[in-house]
Protein backbone atom coordinates (compact mmCIF):
# COMPACT_ATOMS: atom_id res chain seq x y z
CA UNK A 1 0.00 0.00 0.00
CA UNK A 2 3.27 2.50 0.97
CA UNK A 3 4.53 1.73 -2.95
CA UNK A 4 1.13 2.03 -4.28
CA UNK A 5 0.40 5.49 -2.39
CA UNK A 6 4.36 6.57 -2.93
CA UNK A 7 3.93 6.11 -7.02
CA UNK A 8 1.18 8.26 -6.76
CA UNK A 9 2.51 10.98 -5.22
CA UNK A 10 5.47 10.86 -7.07
CA UNK A 11 3.77 10.65 -10.68
CA UNK A 12 1.74 13.77 -9.49
CA UNK A 13 4.63 15.73 -8.16
CA UNK A 14 6.28 15.47 -10.97
CA UNK A 15 3.41 16.13 -13.99
CA UNK A 16 2.52 18.90 -11.94
CA UNK A 17 6.30 20.69 -11.94
CA UNK A 18 6.13 21.05 -15.66
CA UNK A 19 2.34 22.11 -15.80
CA UNK A 20 2.76 24.78 -13.62
CA UNK A 21 5.99 27.05 -14.06
CA UNK A 22 5.70 30.18 -16.51
CA UNK A 23 9.40 30.19 -17.85
CA UNK A 24 10.55 34.01 -18.77
CA UNK A 25 11.81 34.55 -22.40
CA UNK A 26 12.97 38.03 -24.07
CA UNK A 27 15.86 40.10 -23.26
CA UNK A 28 16.78 40.61 -19.53
CA UNK A 29 19.05 42.61 -17.79
CA UNK A 30 19.31 41.66 -14.30
CA UNK A 31 20.36 44.57 -11.51
CA UNK A 32 22.86 44.13 -9.46
CA UNK A 33 20.97 43.57 -6.67
CA UNK A 34 18.92 40.67 -8.63
CA UNK A 35 22.46 39.14 -9.46
CA UNK A 36 23.17 38.74 -6.17
CA UNK A 37 19.75 37.70 -4.86
CA UNK A 38 20.12 34.88 -7.57
CA UNK A 39 23.68 33.84 -5.93
CA UNK A 40 22.44 33.89 -2.92
CA UNK A 41 19.83 31.96 -3.39
CA UNK A 42 21.95 29.39 -5.83
CA UNK A 43 24.12 28.39 -2.45
CA UNK A 44 21.49 28.18 0.24
CA UNK A 45 22.28 26.77 3.15
CA UNK A 46 18.94 26.89 5.21
CA UNK A 47 18.51 23.79 7.64
CA UNK A 48 14.38 23.01 8.05
CA UNK A 49 13.71 19.84 10.58
CA UNK A 50 17.19 18.60 9.98
CA UNK A 51 16.52 18.44 6.30
CA UNK A 52 18.57 20.67 3.87
CA UNK A 53 16.71 23.10 1.71
CA UNK A 54 17.56 23.09 -1.70
CA UNK A 55 17.19 26.14 -4.35
CA UNK A 56 13.57 25.60 -6.26
CA UNK A 57 12.37 28.20 -8.50
CA UNK A 58 13.40 31.52 -9.00
CA UNK A 59 11.24 34.22 -10.61
CA UNK A 60 12.16 37.72 -12.10
CA UNK A 61 10.63 40.73 -13.44
CA UNK A 62 11.76 40.84 -17.45
CA UNK A 63 13.15 44.65 -16.11
CA UNK A 64 15.65 42.95 -13.75
CA UNK A 65 14.62 44.16 -10.48
CA UNK A 66 11.79 42.51 -8.58
CA UNK A 67 12.92 38.88 -7.35
CA UNK A 68 11.88 35.66 -5.89
CA UNK A 69 13.81 33.29 -4.52
CA UNK A 70 12.06 30.04 -3.08
CA UNK A 71 13.87 26.91 -1.54
CA UNK A 72 12.49 23.46 -0.74
CA UNK A 73 13.07 21.82 2.24
CA UNK A 74 11.96 18.45 1.73
CA UNK A 75 12.92 15.70 -0.29
CA UNK A 76 10.10 15.79 -3.00
CA UNK A 77 8.80 19.41 -4.12
CA UNK A 78 6.23 20.55 -6.32
CA UNK A 79 5.30 23.78 -7.79
CA UNK A 80 2.08 24.70 -6.54
CA UNK A 81 2.90 28.97 -6.86
CA UNK A 82 4.62 29.85 -9.66
CA UNK A 83 1.57 31.07 -11.36
CA UNK A 84 0.69 33.23 -8.53
CA UNK A 85 3.75 34.41 -7.88
CA UNK A 86 4.25 35.99 -11.61
CA UNK A 87 1.11 37.22 -11.26
CA UNK A 88 1.95 39.56 -8.04
CA UNK A 89 5.02 40.34 -9.63
CA UNK A 90 3.58 41.68 -12.97
CA UNK A 91 0.74 43.50 -10.97
CA UNK A 92 3.62 45.31 -8.54
CA UNK A 93 6.03 46.05 -11.38
CA UNK A 94 3.72 46.36 -14.81
CA UNK A 95 5.96 44.09 -16.94
CA UNK A 96 6.48 40.26 -17.74
CA UNK A 97 7.86 38.21 -15.40
CA UNK A 98 8.27 34.60 -15.80
CA UNK A 99 10.41 32.22 -14.19
CA UNK A 100 14.19 32.49 -14.21
CA UNK A 101 15.55 29.33 -12.78
CA UNK A 102 14.53 25.85 -11.56
CA UNK A 103 16.81 24.13 -9.32
CA UNK A 104 20.08 25.97 -10.64
CA UNK A 105 19.17 25.57 -14.25
CA UNK A 106 18.27 28.94 -15.73
CA UNK A 107 15.11 28.45 -18.23
CA UNK A 108 14.72 32.16 -19.30
CA UNK A 109 15.11 32.03 -22.85
CA UNK A 110 16.58 34.95 -25.14
CA UNK A 111 18.91 34.43 -28.38
CA UNK A 112 22.01 33.02 -26.27
CA UNK A 113 20.29 30.70 -23.04
CA UNK A 114 17.86 29.00 -25.56
CA UNK A 115 15.73 25.66 -24.75
CA UNK A 116 18.22 23.53 -26.29
CA UNK A 117 21.00 24.86 -24.29
CA UNK A 118 20.50 26.28 -20.65
CA UNK A 119 23.02 27.53 -18.49
CA UNK A 120 23.11 25.08 -15.50
CA UNK A 121 24.64 27.26 -12.37
CA UNK A 122 26.69 25.14 -9.72
CA UNK A 123 26.46 26.16 -6.03
CA UNK A 124 30.66 25.52 -5.84
CA UNK A 125 31.23 28.54 -8.91
CA UNK A 126 32.27 31.68 -7.14
CA UNK A 127 30.76 34.88 -7.31
CA UNK A 128 32.95 35.97 -10.13
CA UNK A 129 32.16 32.54 -12.17
CA UNK A 130 28.78 33.17 -12.04
CA UNK A 131 28.37 36.85 -13.04
CA UNK A 132 30.80 36.42 -16.24
CA UNK A 133 28.34 32.89 -17.10
CA UNK A 134 25.17 35.57 -16.29
CA UNK A 135 27.26 38.07 -18.85
CA UNK A 136 27.95 35.40 -21.46
CA UNK A 137 24.78 34.24 -21.53
CA UNK A 138 23.40 38.32 -21.58
CA UNK A 139 21.86 38.47 -18.56
CA UNK A 140 23.78 41.42 -17.49
CA UNK A 141 25.87 44.06 -18.99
Amino acid sequence: MKKILSIIIFSFVFCNMGNAAIYGKGELKMSDRAVNDFIDWVRTKQIYKGNRCKPSMFIMSSNGIWTQGNICCYTQCQDTYSKKIVEECERETGVACGVFSIRRTIYWTNDVNTKKDKLRVKSKWSDQRIKEELKRRKFID
